[in-house]
Order: structure tokens, then C-alpha cells, then sequence
């Protein structure tokens, strides 16, 4: 889920998977997924992206929602 919605790591992901045996996604990787996508989605306004500016607005909210 986290690679298909959020667009996350795959190797950050299946770290996680096996850390936490399958359960959830820690706080710490969310929180740094969260981070990044605001500030790709800041640049892409900056650069007028309007589409990539959005998508990547969802991502962080859906991760904020999690």
C-alpha cells in the first residue's frame, strides 16, 4: 500500500514490513515520507507543475490522515 499510494521506497518499505512483522508503518518513516512530499509538491508550484504539485498535495494528505 505505502509503495502504490504513497509512492514510497520499496527497500524503506519491506524494511518496515519486517521490523514491525507486517503490522504498520512506524511513525518515523511516515513522518519522513510526509516531509518530502510537501516539499516536492512546494517545488513543483514554484515551477508551475500544477498536476505533480497536486499529486504529490494528495500523497501528504493521505499520510497525514494515516
Amino acid at each position: 500500500m505505502m509503495v502504490q499510494l504513497l509512492q514510497a521506497d520499496m527497500v524503506k518499505a519491506w524494511e518496515q514490513v519486517e521490523m514491525t512483522n507486517g503490522a504498520h508503518a512506524r511513525f518515523i518513516l511516515l513522518k519522513d515520507i510526509f516531509k518530502e512530499r510537501l516539499r516536492k509538491a512546494h517545488k513543483a508550484h514554484q515551477a508551475s507543475h500544477i498536476v505533480e504539485m497536486q499529486e504529490k498535495r494528495d500523497q501528504s494528505l493521505l499520510i497525514y490522515l494515516l
